[in-house]
């Protein structure tokens, strides 16, 4: 096996890998986020901060690399798969979108808190932030059922080239 099939054929399930990464980081998020929302002011306002300072440092990389396979395998891959990758690429490039637009804004108004101290509408924008990761969480999830299904496309068309007659 010559470097580019070893490529061709390692890529896709790598793409499927870091999406589904991406998914379960945002969906374990999303789930610890809703469970924070009973904490006191103080204490889900320090939670954020220290959240969002690893994130901020580990999630645009991660995001860019994942969108870089995914798009990689949608225009190099096997034909039978490349929609399914496209559709992943596109929705992983959404959730990158979202995080610029809807979440790093919001992000900084709560960095910007002093814990124990926070505005009076906290919970509102808590809420509001909650709602946002919730659909960024929702794209990911969409954009690793993608990356699966042309994961499957990709493996299935393998083992019926390796059945047909040489």
């Amino acid at each position: 096996m010559t470097l580019s099939e070893w490529l061709l054929f390692s890529l896709p399930w790598l793409a499927t890998l870091a999406s589904g990464t991406l998914a379960g980081i945002f969906l374990g998020g999303a789930l610890s986020a809703h469970s924070a929302r009973r904490l006191p002011e103080m204490s889900w306002t320090l939670r954020q901060q220290a959240e969002d300072e690893l994130y901020r440092r580990v999630m645009p990389p991660f995001l860019i690399l994942t969108t870089l396979l995914l798009a990689v395998v949608a225009i190099f891959g096997r034909y039978e798969a490349r929609s399914c990758f496209a559709i992943s690429a596109v929705l992983t490039l959404g959730v990158i979108l979202l995080a610029v637009i809807r979440q790093v804004p919001l992000n900084k108004e709560i960095g910007s808190w002093t814990a124990g101290s926070a505005p009076e509408n906290w919970t509102t924008v808590r809420d509001e932030w909650l709602r946002r990761h919730r659909l960024r969480s929702i794209a990911a999830l969409g954009a690793f059922g993608f990356a699966t299904a042309g994961a499957l496309s990709f493996a299935i068309c393998r083992f019926v080239e390796g059945l047909s007659p040489r």
